[in-house]
């Protein structure tokens, strides 16, 4: 799935993708939300939004900062009328987010931006996401951008409105912030063993290169539950895991999506999507995954290469933009092993990939186990 701000041909904008969202729940009706207000004693723990300071250079507002190797534990941030709960800003290393709960920041939850070793355990994180700005790309609840060695490890992250987890680069276009930020690259993520359901209006986990020369690698996506509405049971919680190049010139390399269970997604369930001039996604580990129940792209949305409705369910989708650019966008090296797809009509979809490795796919339920597009693909 594209998220927003993407302009070049067949990438939809805000516009397009909120109609969507209109048009599904009127089919199914939005997954209502159930979250429950803070106890007292947990209240009496948090971090009230009383006032916001500023996010370093984003343009964005924090309820707080942090600082340089500091633990931030046991508490409850409600950053209703911030952007952000927890920032984590350019320089401040080694810091410790466990046993939080963040709710009612416009943006995200918790922004981590040009960090190192940054580890966010054991938290709930819903909520968020219900006042964003547009200017910004990836309104994850959880985005860490520009960072080295993160760790997103066991979290809740549902109920939010737009999105639940996402490692990206930072540059030129900062995808968590509406101003420019520092040219890093996403390196060494986990994100591992975490809860990631009903989350509205994007993607539930990405992995995405937007900044010319710089982009994503070696990051590792293992053992997460992602729930998304499943074509039967239409709404406005998208699901999915993604790998994405998105702006020319950029790259993702040596991606490893292992043992996670994708269950119930709009658009289908893993994707890896290569989407502008002289893109690449390479060396991609597509493992042990378990994935069922899942969707296709909407006419609107979609593009001639990928898996349209109505019908062309797709468990894995993996397809390069190659139509007619120059420097066409690539996807090489791709390896699907040991994966699990149920309940779609595809259970692996190329389009105009290279040298993709397809090892023991079980399906079940599937109409076509492989599959590609009128354009071709290998």
């Amino acid at each position: 799935m594209r998220r927003r701000g993407e302009t070049s041909r067949g990438w939809p904008d805000r516009t397009a993708f909120s109609a969507l969202v209109v048009v599904l729940s009127l089919l199914g009706g939005l997954a209502a939300l159930s979250v429950a207000a803070p106890s007292a004693s947990a209240r009496a723990a948090s971090s009230d939004s009383g006032s916001c300071v500023s996010a370093g250079t984003t343009g964005l507002t924090a309820t707080m900062t942090a600082h340089s190797g500091q633990l931030i534990r046991n508490q409850v941030i409600n950053a209703t009328g911030c952007d952000i709960g927890i920032y984590v800003g350019p320089g401040t290393d080694s810091v410790t987010i466990a046993h939080v709960t963040v709710f009612g920041a416009n943006e995200h939850g918790i922004f981590g931006q040009d960090t190192k070793d940054l580890t966010v355990r054991d938290s709930m994180v819903y909520g968020n996401g219900f006042a964003t700005n547009p200017k910004v790309a990836e309104n994850k609840a959880i985005e860490v951008v520009g960072s080295w060695h993160p760790a997103i490890l066991r979290n809740t992250v549902i109920n939010n409105g737009y999105g639940g987890i996402g490692i990206a680069d930072d540059g030129p276009l900062d995808p968590g912030a509406p101003n420019p930020g520092y040219a890093h690259a996403a390196v060494g993520a986990t994100i591992a063993g975490n809860w990631v359901a009903n989350n509205l209006n994007d993607c539930g986990i990405v992995i995405a290169g937007y900044n010319a020369g710089v982009g994503a690698r070696n990051n590792r996506v293992m053992d997460n539950t992602v729930i998304g509405n499943s074509p039967e049971n239409p709404g406005g919680a998208i699901g999915q895991i993604v790998v994405a190049a998105d702006a020319p010139e950029t790259s993702v390399l040596y991606t490893w999506v292992t043992d996670n269970h994708i269950e119930g997604s709009l658009l289908p369930g893993i994707v890896l999507h290569s989407n502008a001039p002289g893109d690449v996604i390479a060396n991609t580990h597509l493992q042990d995954n378990r994935i069922s129940d899942n969707g296709a792209y909407p006419s609107t949305f979609g593009t001639p290469n990928t898996p349209d409705l109505p019908g062309n369910f797709t468990g894995i989708s993996i397809v390069a933009e190659a139509y007619g650019m120059p420097q066409s966008p690539i996807i090489k090296q791709t390896y699907v092993g040991y994966d699990t797809v149920s309940n779609d009509w595809y259970g692996v979809w190329l389009c105009q990939t290279v040298s993709t490795v397809i090892v023991n796919l079980a399906t079940s339920s599937v109409l076509t186990p492989v599959t590609t597009c009128a354009a071709g693909g290998s």
